[in-house]
């Protein structure tokens, strides 16, 4: 599976109904990350080989999306995207956790195995926000 790019419309039918007061309501069926991009942004163009690894290592476990603020700024200015590349962990039930700028991936599969996958099967919850 690839990394999946989302517009608003498809954000709002696969994600959250955030325009409906449903922001924190993820609507996924597995795990899901969304990273907030920009074409210009170096740093972002650095991790989308990494998105796209992530999407091919967690097929059928965790879907791997993502979202252009230049086209869709609606989405990033809602969920406090404000630097980029930003990435929202989506898990059912649970408030988003958000990873700010750029992070390398190793730490991005940690952060994904801590809060989707160990962690979720130990304690049945996801960890607060990280703040990269």
């Amino acid at each position: 599976m690839n990394t999946i790019h989302l517009t608003t419309e498809e954000f709002l039918e696969r994600v959250a109904d955030f325009e409906n007061g449903h922001k924190w309501d993820y609507r996924g069926v597995r795990p899901a990350i969304v990273t907030f991009y920009a074409d210009w942004c170096p740093y972002c163009r650095a991790i989308a080989p990494v998105l796209e690894q992530l999407a091919r290592d967690y097929d059928g476990r965790l879907d791997v999306y993502k979202v252009n603020v230049d086209t869709d700024i609606l989405v990033a200015v809602t969920y406090g995207a404000n630097i980029i590349p930003s990435t929202l962990l989506f898990c059912s039930g649970h408030k988003p956790q958000i990873i700010r700028g750029k992070i390398d991936a190793s730490e991005m599969e940690r952060t994904i195995e801590r809060a989707f996958f160990r962690h979720a099967v130990q304690s049945k919850r996801v960890p607060a926000e990280i703040n990269a």
